[in-house]
């Protein structure tokens, strides 16, 4: 299985690199390209976390983290909470239900992984509340759409009916994910999950960090690039003295 999850999220990066190859080459960037690429990452984390976790645990983060966040997005785009009014405008996302795409709760579970992940080994082994490693999970998850959303909006992918100042997305946006992502991760710590075995989780958040800093810096979007990249870059460091040693060792849970 872990092969298998290695190959997809090279697929995904391999693929994704294309866009910003592309445009320094003076070439149009192949967007459609990011609907394969996203199936390696989604073949990633549930082969990594069927891995990690064992298919009964993996299946059960799959289903929660969609339930949660698609019924979150669906209350969005109806009444504007948590994240403020906006509406999805782009066809290329896809089927959607009730107004949000289908795919929309499936990136949330692909990003909340590595999230999850970097805040499990960062602490480092150090006893910490519940409450306070979901919030820090929820950072890792909010930092990186510091970057996503900013390009999505460039791209036409929704479109928020109030704009706000952080490149026409309002503040209220990001209590919104962190909110999202406490609920997520606090509910998912319950359960007591094993810990992940081997640096693949902190490889994906990083690459996504350094994919997306790249995308931004290709569409003009410099000041979400700098704070994207430090907030995601920044969590990154702090979590990496915790994936020590870099071997597949199965921990108990503390």
């Amino acid at each position: 299985m872990r092969r298998g999850a290695v190959l997809g999220l090279a697929l995904y990066f391999g693929l994704m690199l294309t866009l910003p190859i592309a445009s320094w080459m003076g070439r149009r960037p192949p967007w459609p390209l990011t609907g394969v690429a996203f199936l390696g990452l989604l073949a990633f984390t549930l082969l990594h976390s069927a891995y990690t976790w064992g298919w009964g645990r993996a299946l059960a983060f799959l289903g929660w983290t969609f339930l949660l966040t698609g019924g979150v997005e669906i209350l969005g785009v109806h009444t504007g909470w948590p994240f403020g009014p906006y509406v999805y405008t782009s066809p290329f996302l896809g089927v959607s239900l009730l107004g949000v795409p289908v795919l929309i709760p499936l990136v949330w579970y692909t990003v909340a992984y590595p999230a999850w992940h970097l805040m499990d080994r960062g602490w480092n082994g150090r006893s910490v509340r519940p409450a306070l490693r979901a919030l820090a999970a929820s950072w890792a998850l909010t930092a990186w759409d510091l970057l996503a959303d900013p390009l999505m909006v460039r791209r036409g992918a929704w479109v928020w009916l109030r704009p706000g100042d952080y490149f026409d997305i309002p503040g209220q946006n990001f209590v919104g994910w962190l909110l999202t992502g406490w609920v997520l991760f606090y509910i998912w710590e319950r359960t007591r999950p094993s810990r992940g075995q081997d640096l693949w989780p902190w490889l994906t958040y990083t690459g996504l960090a350094v994919l997306y800093v790249l995308l931004a810096f290709q569409v003009g979007l410099r000041g979400a690039a700098v704070a994207g990249g430090v907030a995601m870059g920044g969590l990154a460091l702090w979590s990496l003295p915790g994936f020590w040693p870099w071997k597949d060792t199965r921990a108990k849970r503390r």
